[in-house]
């Protein structure tokens, strides 16, 4: 009889708390969507944090995305948005040796690997913001370029970067 009672408290407890998603038995890939946006809203907000100078909450609000990436990550482990955002929220928390993971998560769900462009892209993210080196970063997004020569960095936020350095 406890440990029924156990149960139906754990059911109920962890019903309040459910993402509305799972409420309305909608499935995983809408969740994982759902997880995304809040994550890249947190990523958002901490580069707006780190521009304004408070470093504190940015830091958090960074923390916050990647374990939110991870957890998209482990539902769905094909997720390349994912693994992208997860690598740029690991680099903007300080976080390099996780930053360095996250770019070999993303090697190994791209379709090209290596040859991906958001590899690229992401090795660019983590050796400017995170290394900071823009000798480095330029040459990662030489070779993203050279793969998909319409790719353009999704935020404005690393081409002016590039230019101030």
């Amino acid at each position: 009889m406890a440990r029924f009672s156990a149960i139906l408290c754990l059911v109920c407890v962890t019903g309040l708390f459910a993402p509305p998603a799972w409420a309305r038995g909608s499935d995983a890939k809408e969740v994982g969507r759902n997880l995304i946006q809040r994550g890249y809203q947190l990523l958002r907000r901490a580069e707006g944090r780190l521009a304004r100078g408070d470093k504190e909450r940015a830091l958090r609000d960074a923390r916050e995305a990647e374990r939110i990436f991870a957890t998209v990550l482990n539902q769905e482990p094909k997720n390349r948005q994912a693994a992208l955002l997860g690598g740029q929220a690991a680099t903007l928390a300080g976080q390099l040796p996780s930053a360095r993971k996250w770019i070999q998560r993303l090697a190994r769900i791209a379709p090209a690997g290596q040859n991906d462009p958001d590899y690229h892209y992401l090795i660019a993210f983590v050796q400017l913001v995170g290394e900071k080196r823009p000798d480095r970063a330029v040459g990662s997004l030489t070779r993203m370029y050279s793969l998909n020569p319409r790719a353009r960095p999704t935020r404005p936020v690393l081409a002016l970067m590039l230019v101030r350095s």
